[in-house]
């Protein structure tokens, strides 16, 4: 199903469960992100808890080793002169602590009975034992050794770092070394336990709170001690974030406590806490960040799991509660689409609950009564418009019948006209006639549009046919015309006209211009005198002009439909475009030639817009 297709209910249900889930998932988010953080805060604690414990306990066994030598010390002030108490003495260290695999004093040169080198030093055997030896000789110059030389410069107890004591006791171990003094205060001996450090090892193996975790050492030169299982060792973490690393290790150096990000792989993230030892050594936990929050992503998976269980229940509640709700809305509109579709008369099914859907039907029920009036009404107008528009185009034909149709071609007079309406029927006129050798010609324009204008335009022309045919002036014709129409011209209607009449034999050309535009003669406009428009004042003096016609004459007469002709975007064609046309036309083209091209030059310029007045033009070319 096309998601255009889907149905009201399953819309507005996934609306709601896709709102509900943004909700959920921004809430869960912020559960998230504030779990994670509290997480990751406990997880830093507890790792630095579980470390200080370690070193704690790491610190308590040294400590005891340290007590032992510092009780042997003062044994060794009265008894040094003893060999064979010195070998005792330093079997008891090995016997009491078993963290201690050896133990030795030695002597400085030549403070022993004068000897050169002399150490008396017990240790563990590989079977469990107490051997006994001397280590001082020319292969073990314990001289240049830095648990013997720094205790015995310094006058101050040291712990060494890890180191293999090859020709002592041939394992890795570190050495806690003490100063001994004789009654002046001078160092004499130095009194050694050695440590494994195995016993370092199994603590730190032990100490395991995650599965990806591990306790790692560092010592004052720099050395690891302590390698889980999986290999984890801060000295070779990779470089993603190796300068936290070295940070790390620069800090774990210099005694310092802290914490620091790792990734123990590329898309294993960690953690490390570091903390010193009171012998200068380091530890540092580092733990795995998917260990650490393993907990909590499993709980957002089974959150993730209950929401979407619970969206899916949601949806289905919604959606058919909604589809229960909205069976009559899909009622209605299956009865609103029969009435689109023509059946007025169609039921619109009942409605149980007064809610927004009986509201509705209800509307449409008004709305298809409303339908029916208007469409009686409509087809009542229509008919009735039809009829008028049949009587009107009656009336367009018997109007441009009235003018005539005929136009003389031959002899010394050429006369075309053409009259467009802009409604059905129009007030625009034009007529001309031939009285021995005089011409009568007249143009004119009503100042109403429609049915008033054409009957008002019907009056002036037959005025003008009867009145002109009486022989009088045509000052006289004009002011008659004008008597004739405003007599009982209750509607102040009015026309404008322009009256004229030819002498063909001798060229005298009289005219009066009643309000109407300036003709062109010869390309030029003709400013006649202004008089009043007809119909307006009864009696009123028109004067009338007289011109002489030389030659071959172009009369171009027409009504304002030609200046004020507009384009779409009001721009009307306008005089000075008239007279532009009049000079760039063929002069020898003959008054149908000449009428078609001005009516062609304003249909190009409004470039189809709407026609807004009624246009007429005559031409008329004499010989």
């Amino acid at each position: 199903m096309k998601a255009k297709d889907k149905s009201f209910s399953s819309r507005l249900s996934s609306n709601i469960v896709l709102a509900t889930s943004i909700i959920f998932i921004i809430a869960l988010g912020i559960v998230a992100v504030s779990s994670y953080v509290i997480i990751s805060e406990q997880a830093k604690n507890y790792a630095m808890e579980t470390l200080q414990k370690t070193i704690l306990e790491v610190e308590s066994r040294m400590n005891v080793v340290e007590t032992n030598i510092h009780g042997a010390q003062w044994l060794i002030r009265e008894k040094y002169k003893d060999e064979d108490y010195l070998y005792h003495i330093t079997t008891k260290l090995v016997q009491e602590s078993p963290n201690v695999v050896g133990s030795a004093v030695a002597f400085k040169d030549g403070f022993y009975k004068g000897r050169h080198f002399f150490s008396p030093y017990s240790y563990k055997t590989k079977e469990g034992e107490i051997g006994t030896k001397q280590l001082g000789n020319e292969d073990y110059d314990y001289f240049d050794m830095d648990w013997f030389r720094i205790p015995f410069e310094t006058g101050k107890p040291y712990w060494t770092d890890p180191y293999f004591d090859e020709g002592g006791a041939d394992i890795l171990m570190c050495t806690y070394s003490y100063p001994a003094f004789n009654e002046d205060g001078e160092v004499v001996a130095v009194i050694t336990a050695d440590i494994t450090l195995e016993w370092i090892s199994r603590i730190i193996r032990g100490i395991h709170p995650y599965e990806h975790s591990a306790i790692v050492m560092l010592t004052k030169d720099g050395t690891y001690i302590g390698q889980d299982k999986a290999g984890i060792n801060i000295s070779e973490l990779p470089t993603y974030y190796d300068e936290n690393k070295e940070l790390m290790r620069k800090e774990m150096l210099e005694g310092k406590s802290g914490f620091q990000h790792f990734y123990l792989s590329k898309n294993l993230p960690a953690f490390g806490v570091y903390a010193p030892l009171d012998n200068g050594w380091s530890a540092s936990l580092i733990c795995a960040y998917s260990d650490v929050l393993k907990p909590a992503t499993l709980m957002q998976l089974i959150l993730s799991l209950i929401a979407l269980v619970g969206l899916t229940i949601l949806f289905l509640i919604c959606y058919f509660t909604i589809r229960k709700l909205t069976r009559p809305l899909k009622d209605v509109t299956v009865a609103a689409k029969v009435i689109a579709g023509g059946n007025f008369k169609t039921d619109l099914p009942p409605v149980k609950y007064n809610d927004e859907i009986k509201q509705l039907r209800d509307s449409f029920d008004d709305m298809q009564k409303s339908l029916v009036s208007y469409i009686n009404n409509l087809r009542e107008a229509t008919e009735a418009k039809q009829k008028i528009e049949s009587e009107l185009g009656i009336a367009r034909g018997i109007q441009l019948n009235m003018v005539p149709h005929n136009f003389p071609t031959e002899g010394p007079v050429d006369i075309h006209a053409v009259l467009e309406p802009a409604k059905e029927v129009g007030g625009d006129l034009y007529d001309f006639y031939m009285k021995g050798h005089y011409l009568y010609f007249v143009i004119g324009d009503v100042s109403g549009k429609g049915v008033p204008g054409a009957m008002f335009m019907a009056i002036t022309r037959s005025a003008f046919r009867f009145i002109s045919g009486m022989d009088l002036g045509v000052s006289e014709i004009t002011k008659q015309i004008n008597n004739f129409v405003c007599n009982g011209n209750t509607s102040a209607m009015f026309v404008t006209m322009f009256i004229g009449k030819i002498d063909l034999k001798t060229g005298d050309f009289t005219y009066c211009n009643a309000g109407h535009n300036p003709i062109l003669i010869n390309s030029r406009f003709l400013h006649a005198k202004s008089n009043l428009a007809i119909g307006l004042i009864q009696d009123f003096p028109y004067e009338e002009e007289h011109m002489k016609l030389d030659g071959p004459t172009h009369l171009i007469l027409y009504t304002d439909g030609v200046t004020e002709a507009e384009t779409a975007d009001k721009d009307q064609f306008g005089e000075e475009r008239l007279e532009g046309w009049s000079k760039g036309i063929d002069k020898s083209i003959n008054a149908e030639q000449a009428c078609n091209s001005l009516l062609n030059s304003v249909r190009a310029f409004t470039n189809g817009a709407e026609q807004n007045d009624d246009i007429t033009i005559m031409t008329i070319s004499i010989q």
